[in-house]
């Protein structure tokens, strides 16, 4: 009959419009954790990466003015003088190792960061024994310690560099997964108007579709 098949229509338009409403649904969903996704992908690649670079190279930087001053060091004026610039260059060191120690860290740069601190803590050591050490200042042109003290700067040198390529590659892997992120977000988007040309089609049925009447059975003249 006319009218069943009408509402057998009817039911499968309201599934098709269900299910697409459904699907935009799910879309906005995907949007929302992909726009989270990536909002945590630029923080860490700030926070992580181009503040760590900066701790790096400033304490590097620092590394190489303790170097030069402990080089320098000679009785006096400018032993005196060693002993405040290596104390200064210290507080500055610790104080980015505790800032780069709060930032997350890859299991190989863990690695890399606890070699770092170990050498820092061997040349403080040297060093303390050397400046803050009277007795030791004669025996300070004595190449054996001034060996010592460079290979233990090399190895602090070197982690730096280590831990430096690391944040190369780890922002990187953020800027590749940020473009995944992307070029999903725009698929889906792609998807979402192909849905909605499907549902202005629909609705273009509906409105333009001539009505169908339904039709009205005989009725048997013997029986008026």
């Amino acid at each position: 009959m006319i009218w069943s098949k009408q509402i057998f229509g009817k039911r499968k338009l309201a599934l098709v419009l269900t299910i697409i409403m459904a699907l935009v649904f799910i879309k906005n969903l995907v949007d929302q954790n992909n726009a989270s996704e990536l909002d945590s992908s630029i923080s860490s690649f700030y926070e992580d990466r181009l503040l760590v670079e900066s701790y790096i190279f400033q304490m590097s930087d620092h590394l190489h003015n303790k170097k030069w001053a402990f080089d320098n060091c000679r009785e006096g004026r400018t032993y005196f003088n060693a002993k405040s610039e290596v104390s200064y260059h210290d507080e500055k060191i610790h104080d980015l190792l505790a800032s780069y120690e709060s930032t997350h860290l890859t299991e190989l740069e863990a690695i890399y960061f606890k070699r770092l601190k170990e050498n820092i803590e061997k040349i403080e050591q040297s060093e303390q024994e050397f400046l803050f050490n009277p007795n030791q200042t004669a025996h300070f042109d004595e190449l054996s310690i001034k060996a010592a003290h460079d290979g233990l700067l090399m190895h602090a040198l070197h982690d730096l560099k280590n831990l430096s390529k690391i944040q190369v590659s780890e922002g990187k892997n953020i800027s590749d997964n940020s473009k995944r992120i992307i070029h999903g977000s725009t698929l889906l988007t792609q998807f979402e108007l192909g849905l909605l040309i499907v549902l202005g089609l629909v609705v273009q049925i509906l409105i333009f579709s001539p009505p169908q009447v339904m039709t009205q059975f005989p009725q048997n003249p013997r029986l008026n």
